[in-house]
């Protein structure tokens, strides 16, 4: 039995056309709602990193970092902890190889996250990250909501 109390109609190509103009002007709320959480997940991360034992921690709290990615998000990833000026000392003294301090410098947030056959592991990042979700999606929510609001007005 058909409802004949309620009937719409859409103009689809006016509703597409919607969709299409607010894609183009989210992008800059999304991205600003994924900063602020990927601010949040950094200093999240450098907390739980300085409550793990200080040979570990040491040095490792302030290489975490944030990069932008392509489109409208960021990560939060181990920055680099070795310098040009140590890398080049460390060459110069012949520590090339994949055995080198160099190497374990570079991957030493993969071996903290997961740990290593010789050492068990000290999760950082992705505890980090899972705290900071429910707080993501209000701010996108948030922010998609104020330009919503302005487009009304």
């Amino acid at each position: 039995m058909a409802d004949n109390l309620f009937n719409a109609e859409v103009d689809a190509s006016r509703v597409l056309a919607a969709f299409k103009t607010l894609g183009q002007r989210a992008l800059p709320a999304v991205e600003s709602a994924s900063y602020q959480t990927a601010l949040a997940v950094k200093e999240t991360a450098r907390k739980l990193i300085r409550s793990r034992p200080p040979a570990i921690s040491r040095g490792t709290a302030n290489s975490i970092g944030i990069e932008k990615r392509q489109i409208g998000g960021y990560a939060v990833l181990m920055a680099d902890v070795v310098r040009e000026k140590e890398t080049a000392r460390r060459r110069s003294l012949g520590m090339k190889n994949a055995r080198s301090k160099l190497q374990q410098d570079l991957h030493v947030g993969i071996w903290l996250e997961w740990g290593t056959r010789h050492s068990r592991r000290f999760p950082f990042l992705f505890p980090a990250a899972g705290t900071q979700e429910g707080a993501h999606l209000n701010r996108l929510a948030n922010s998609l909501q104020n330009l919503l609001n302005g487009m009304e007005g």
